[in-house]
């Protein structure tokens, strides 16, 4: 296996880029290309390309490309020849591990047997339950609880709520092309080609034309609650304070503090006012732990006033909770 080294930061928003977490000791990771690389030998893990996600100026959650040789549309990496990969992180979680995390306030069985991004980031306290489709890059901000979902590449802010059997981010297809099949931009899906061309294998070696919408990012806002069953299509944006209907079909952005329900999803009502909305953005209350906060929760505009005028004040001050990555989620890790 590929070792790398930690990779280290501070995180103060859960959507501006989440690259590393503190303090759990020094370790190393397996980090292993997608099958589907077959990486030309004596060729660095590095100059195949590494994993990056979309240009800052598109996502700020999202790194730069790291290394040369390869191209990436939202975190679907293309090598000079077509071939499609990810660098991932293994993550088998040995008995006892998930539950001394759990008692730092990191609840993910989601991820306890697992193959991520190594970018995907965790900030403390939060639960995660369901699984990741394999190499998903997932960064989630802290007081979020998570069901039972199944993620492709998400960012995910604060107090989120996702019920069970929902799906976010799922793989898209190409509708306009010969083909809906992934087998089109990604021929060696489940190494078939070995199969296939094993004879023949130059059938293979044309450039394939790059299917840049496979795998966009889905970001979710701040205190988003999905209810059972949701589908949130790859690539959109739900905006903070939204709620998704149970079995609502997500295809368009969601506005914030909308309420949508539906098939396809549409519009049911906002959750406050125009001068409420307007005064929670301003604030920013999910910088904040609530838990901190001397307020009414129930009266959304008085509370936030009480924020703003605290913090203010200077008597509360940001939550900054401990963010784990991948590699660091992988330390205890068998061989």
């Amino acid at each position: 296996m590929l070792h790398a080294s930690r990779i280290r930061g501070t995180q103060t928003d859960p959507l501006q880029v989440m690259r590393g977490g503190r303090g759990l000791g020094k370790s190393l990771f397996h980090a292993a290309a997608a099958s589907e690389a077959r990486r030309p030998p004596g060729t660095p893990l590095r100059e195949q390309g590494g994993v990056a996600g979309l240009a800052p100026s598109t996502h700020p959650g999202m790194l730069p490309l790291a290394g040369t040789g390869a191209q990436c549309y939202h975190l679907n990496c293309i090598r000079a020849d077509g071939i499609r990969f990810v660098t991932t992180i293994n993550i088998k979680m040995p008995p006892g591990r998930l539950e001394q995390l759990a008692a730092t306030g990191f609840k993910l069985p989601a991820v306890s047997n697992a193959s991520i991004s190594e970018h995907s980031t965790f900030e403390a306290p939060l639960f995660i339950s369901g699984s990741a489709i394999y190499g998903s890059r997932l960064n989630f901000g802290a007081f979020n609880s998570v069901a039972g979902a199944r993620f492709g590449n998400t960012t995910m802010g604060r107090y989120c709520s996702i019920g069970e059997q929902v799906a976010i981010g799922q793989h898209e297809h190409p509708v306009d092309w010969l083909t809906s099949s992934r087998i089109s931009h990604v021929p060696d899906m489940h190494k078939w080609n070995q199969i296939l061309s094993r004879d023949h294998p130059e059938r293979m070696k044309f450039r394939r034309t790059p299917f840049t919408s496979s795998n966009p990012v889905t970001v979710l806002g701040n205190d988003v609650w999905i209810g059972y069953g949701a589908y949130i299509r790859a690539g959109v944006k739900i905006g903070n304070g939204a709620i998704i209907a149970a079995r609502a079909v997500v295809t368009k952005d969601v506005a914030p503090y909308s309420i949508v329900g539906g098939s396809p999803a549409r519009l049911i009502r906002m959750r406050f006012p125009d001068s409420t909305i307007e005064l929670l953005e301003r604030v920013r209350w999910w910088q904040y732990c609530v838990l901190d906060v001397q307020a009414d929760l129930s009266d959304p505009y008085a509370a936030a006033q009480i924020i703003a005028e605290a913090a203010d004040a200077g008597t509360l001050k940001p939550y900054q909770g401990q963010v784990m990555t991948a590699e660091q989620l992988a330390e205890a890790s068998p061989e």
